[in-house]
């Protein structure tokens, strides 16, 4: 997807990318790209997912309920060792349907675990909100400014 070819292109990342459809890797990107097929929390990708473990950075762009789509998150960042303190975590909410839950709530889910939390509405994209934020622990340097904020737009 987007993420992946980003993340291991202009970035240089080594990506690991699960996904429970036929994903396709562009030959330039195969060295820095594994592909994991399935869905997490499945056990087998579980197992797959923690070979490459602490993760410093993971995005969850998948298209299912906002509040799933965060928890699912949660439990990730739950599971010792799996992801990095300090990692930058980028959630994809996709608002398809009629939506009940306010961003501030998506905010408040990850205020207990996470610093540095916005949401930002793209402008390219109306139907999507991107929730970032960075885990407690050991902090790096953020992208953009580094001022600290709680609030969603």
């Amino acid at each position: 997807g987007g993420w992946t070819q980003h993340l291991a292109g202009p970035l240089g990342c080594s990506v690991v990318s699960v996904d429970p459809g036929a994903v396709t890797v562009p030959p330039a990107l195969e060295s820095r790209v594994r592909v994991v097929q399935g869905a997490v929390p499945e056990p087998a990708v579980m197992a797959a997912v923690r070979e490459g473990a602490p993760y410093s950075v993971v995005v969850c762009d998948i298209n299912r309920q906002p509040l799933h789509t965060c928890h699912l998150m949660l439990q990730l960042v739950e599971e010792r060792g799996l992801v990095a303190p300090g990692a930058l975590l980028i959630i994809t909410l996709k608002y398809w349907r009629e939506q009940k839950y306010s961003p501030e709530q998506f905010v408040d889910l990850f205020s207990a675990r996470c610093e540095h939390i916005f949401m930002r509405w793209l402008l390219f994209n109306r139907k999507e909100r991107t929730l970032v934020c960075v885990l407690k622990g050991e902090l790096g340097a953020l992208p953009g400014d580094g001022r600290a904020s709680n609030k969603a737009e």
